[in-house]
């Protein structure tokens, strides 16, 4: 093991033993190398679909998951109605006034607090077409760099997403 801000930095099976561990301790289990697989899709890309059937334990691999590491998680249900962006984003009311979406609060906390990892699960994708409201995001992810030593991509949203907002505009 090696050090690294002084703290013991654990290989990458020790990490996938301890996470095991924390699951099996809440009373679940999962088949042999579904955790290893979760952690391994994560890792190399920072959006993961789980797919299979209802009532299976994605949502709650996804939970205990991010427990067992530490990480803030955000649950949203996915709406059948939803066809676009701003039910997770937001949307400007008529007088020109922003409502913060789903989610945008959520990742404005990751942005100010890089050192915990955020999962943000949306449960029951296939309830919408994903392609009417993820595409903006989907399209963000693929902007995706390195900048010295961060990852740094695209903004979510414009500058002009807020309308005459300009409080909104600020904070987000």
């Amino acid at each position: 093991m090696q050090e690294f801000g002084g703290e013991e930095e654990l290989s990458t099976k020790d990490i996938i033993a301890q996470v095991k561990n924390y699951i099996a301790s809440k009373g679940f289990t999962y088949e042999d190398g579904l955790v290893e697989n979760f952690y391994l899709s994560l890792k190399s890309k920072p959006f993961v679909i789980l797919a299979g059937t209802s009532g299976t334990g994605k949502t709650r691999l996804v939970k205990l998951f991010a427990e067992a590491i530490g990480a803030k998680m955000q649950l949203v249900p996915v709406r059948p109605d939803w066809s676009d962006s701003s039910d997770l984003f937001g949307h400007n009311d008529l007088s020109g006034k922003f409502h913060p979406g789903a989610i945008i609060d959520f990742i404005k906390q990751a942005e100010w607090d890089k050192s915990t990892p955020h999962f943000l699960c949306l449960d029951e994708m296939n309830l919408a077409r994903v392609e009417y409201y993820l595409s903006d995001i989907l399209s963000v992810i693929e902007t995706r760099d390195f900048v010295g030593a961060n990852i740094q991509s695209d903004p979510l949203v414009s500058d002009t997403y807020y309308g005459s907002d300009t409080d909104a505009a600020g904070l987000y």
